[in-house]
């Protein structure tokens, strides 16, 4: 798929490189077989998966070796490859301007210079379980250029102290402990507020969650490979399943219009949380509040709103872990309360935008019917008077309201499976009519 933001496909160890036409159409390069090529330029060496620069030093590598500027060109039968700055590490792609080159593809890292500075930051408020578990994830990071920003929020267990014995050992580790406790988003905001102005990208990572060793080194290549992608995920591990796997495996960089219409309109889902995504620092640095401090929603939105105007990157890996526990299930059970409503925001405020009159209005359709019989299962389930208070101010919010003639089609339309139990029903509905 030839994508017009320039994006390319990344080769990683393991993979065939799909060879462009005109000299490499008919062949497939195993990476051995790929680096013993690139490897014959002077001073190059491939070893592992990975072209190395010969050098007594980082700093003469980058000065005094072939492939060191920015620009220098290798070829390969009729397809250049050129040598894109990674800042520590630069990266071999088929450069699409060169006569017969028609694909794109991102080599393995070539060391060279200084990386771009990542500032990972965690809030956290009573986190202590997890806490050690989460900074030594950071510490097994194959990709060293970082920065680690705790923020304690008044925590009244031992994550202040678990913090700062790490940032006693660490110097990249820093700890702020708030004088005042803040909400949960209003305290991420704060968080991020504390990074470098020096970073080039920011990494949120929850208290409880965990990123594989390899994160930041894969969505950073992604990223720097990439100069119009804004934030970059990847696959998860989410308890015990892999999700965010929405994406085609040629798709590493797609339009952020693109990721936002098919969001919308499939409903399907690649952002996962804070912790899940790579965000370009400069996007976080333009917002006075990154999130929207007034909904539990606000990591999605702000995705939608940044990739208005900048493309999502994606590694086809699994690289982060979201622990799912007591408290964590509680809130996403808070969450789910909203989830629909969520959904409804989200296309009120950017569907219009993204989609067709048609497409919004049959996507609008497709969530009243969800969502109603959501509604037909609360009542079912008894739920307290909040939750009831939280689907009424949402759909008000959104410009809806809760409709009796809609629960009873839902209803209706549910009865069909609910024949054994009619008289539950029966009650459910007489209750819905009461709260509606």
């Amino acid at each position: 798929m030839d994508d017009p933001a320039g994006c390319v496909d990344r080769v990683s160890r393991g993979h065939r490189a799909a060879a462009a036409e005109d000299g490499l159409s008919n062949h497939r390069y195993e990476p051995d077989e790929l680096g013993g090529q690139l490897a014959a330029a002077p001073g190059c060496r491939f070893s592992r998966g990975r072209l190395h620069l010969h050098g007594h030093r980082p700093q003469a590598r980058q000065s005094q070796h072939p492939l060191s500027r920015a620009g220098h060109e290798l070829r390969l039968g009729g397809a250049a490859i050129s040598v894109l700055p990674g800042r520590g590490r630069l990266h071999g792609a088929l450069d699409r301007r060169a006569p017969g080159a028609r694909r794109h593809w991102a080599g393995r890292e070539i060391v060279a210079g200084s990386a771009p500075l990542v500032s990972i930051v965690t809030p956290a408020y009573n986190g202590a379980e997890f806490l050690s578990e989460c900074i030594e994830s950071v510490l097994r990071q194959t990709y060293e250029n970082w920065e680690y920003v705790l923020v304690n929020n008044c925590s009244t267990d031992n994550t202040l102290a678990i913090a700062e014995s790490y940032a006693g050992k660490d110097t990249r580790i820093r700890v702020h402990n708030n004088a005042q406790f803040r909400q949960a988003v209003e305290n991420q905001n704060h968080a991020l507020r504390l990074m470098s102005a020096a970073s080039t990208y920011c990494k949120v990572v929850h208290a409880d969650d965990v990123l594989f060793p390899r994160c930041l080194e894969e969505m950073v290549a992604v990223a720097e490979a990439y100069p119009t992608v804004g934030i970059v995920g990847a696959y998860r591990l989410s308890g015990t399943t892999v999700d965010l796997d929405g994406l085609a495996l040629h798709e590493v960089c797609v339009s952020g219009r693109e990721i936002c219409r098919r969001s919308l309109l499939e409903g399907f889902h690649v952002f996962g949380s804070p912790t899940s995504l790579l965000i370009r620092a400069d996007l976080i640095r333009e917002r006075e509040r990154f999130y929207d401090e007034s909904h539990l929603w606000a990591d999605t939105e702000v995705c939608y709103d940044l990739l208005r105007s900048s493309d999502f990157g994606f590694v086809h890996q699994v690289l982060t872990y979201s622990r799912r526990h007591a408290r964590a299930l509680s809130a996403t059970s808070k969450r789910a309360d909203s989830y629909t409503i969520a959904e409804f925001h989200l296309l009120s405020r950017f569907g219009r935008e993204f989609l067709t009159p048609e497409e919004y209005e049959h996507r609008l359709n497709f969530l009243l019917d969800h969502y109603y019989k959501f509604v037909v299962r609360s009542a079912l389930r008894r739920r307290e008077p909040a939750f009831w208070r939280v689907q009424r101010e949402g759909l008000q919010a959104v410009g809806l309201q809760l409709r009796t003639s809609r629960v009873l089609k839902a209803a209706a339309a549910m009865a069909v499976g609910q024949l054994a139990r009619p008289f539950k029903s029966l009650a459910a509905l007489m209750r819905v009519q009461q709260r509606a």
